[in-house]
């Protein structure tokens, strides 16, 4: 994977079912005076809240499930609802559910220098 790039990648059985995710993109996490901290996903456009340092993790993976799931069911279905917010199927890839945000298509060289980056697999 390039240094300027993020990616999700969706696996699905033979039927189409949902599978799982493996993510990388940029997340930004801020303490609050309050001692909760401001989580963002930008390249989702999600905001959560995290109530200690330990639940930062665990909130951002529980809260991509749930877009994963929403999309699914109430959406026009993850590939769709991700490429409506400015992801690129990557077509020409080995795996025909890769999808990348590049600096082409975004303010993105900024978004990778100020998020911190993080990677994760989420099975549905």
């Amino acid at each position: 994977m390039k240094e300027k790039e993020a990616s999700v990648e969706i696996s699905r059985d033979e039927s189409g079912t949902l599978l799982g995710l493996k993510l990388f993109m940029p997340v930004w996490v801020a303490p609050r005076l309050d001692g909760t901290f401001d989580v963002k996903l930008p390249l989702l456009a999600i905001s959560i809240d995290a109530f200690s340092e330990d639940d930062i993790d665990v909130a951002i993976k529980e809260v991509t499930l749930a877009f994963a799931k929403s999309a699914e069911k109430f959406g026009n279905g993850l590939e769709k609802e991700i490429i409506a917010l400015g992801w690129k199927h990557d077509k020409g890839k080995s795996h025909k559910n890769l999808f990348s945000v590049t600096s082409k298509n975004l303010p993105f060289p900024s978004m990778i220098k100020t998020g911190q980056p993080m990677a994760f697999q989420l099975a549905i």
